[in-house]
């Protein structure tokens, strides 16, 4: 079964344009909710304050995940024709998590933001549980990981007949 979600539809460059102006949207418009809640004296409010920390949270998340996903491939795919190859390796990227561990970890030492960080972190597992439970058995067929998945199941199958 299929669904096609409105967001995660891709493009001609197989992009998923929709997504990116989606977020770029709601970016801009965090930043303008800063800009708009400073205090009299222009410096931000606890609102943007708040707001800052919770987008730094989703970002050292995401860096996290990015320096495991590299070490796993470089383990994993050592012979992979790469155009480019970090210098510093596998102990560059275990560097890098260790101190976006820590940075994860610092966004939740101000007292004054944990409960914005708090309700960011149970947004995104709320997210994870919708992927885990729903999402992934619902292929959304105008993706392009999604096509090739479909195209190597159909080629699987073929191969067994």
């Amino acid at each position: 079964m299929y669904h096609n979600s409105r967001i995660s539809v891709t493009g001609r460059h197989h992009t998923p344009y929709r997504a990116l102006i989606l977020g770029a949207v709601l970016g801009f418009l965090c930043a303008l909710a800063i800009e708009f809640t400073k205090d009299d004296d222009g410096k931000n409010s606890l609102f943007g304050a708040a707001l800052l920390n919770m987008a730094v949270l989703g970002a050292v998340i995401s860096y996290f995940l990015m320096m495991v996903s590299f070490i796993q491939l470089r383990l994993r795919r050592p012979d992979l024709k790469r155009p480019y190859r970090s210098p510093l390796g596998i102990p560059g990227a275990a560097v890098g998590a260790v101190f976006s561990l820590i940075a994860l970890a610092a966004t939740f030492m101000v007292s004054d933001y944990r409960p914005a960080v708090w309700g960011v972190a149970l947004f995104l597992v709320i997210g994870i549980l919708y992927f885990v439970f729903y999402s992934r058995h619902r292929l959304v067929a105008d993706a392009p990981e999604e096509e090739n998945a479909l195209i190597a199941e159909a080629e699987q199958e073929l191969s067994h007949t």
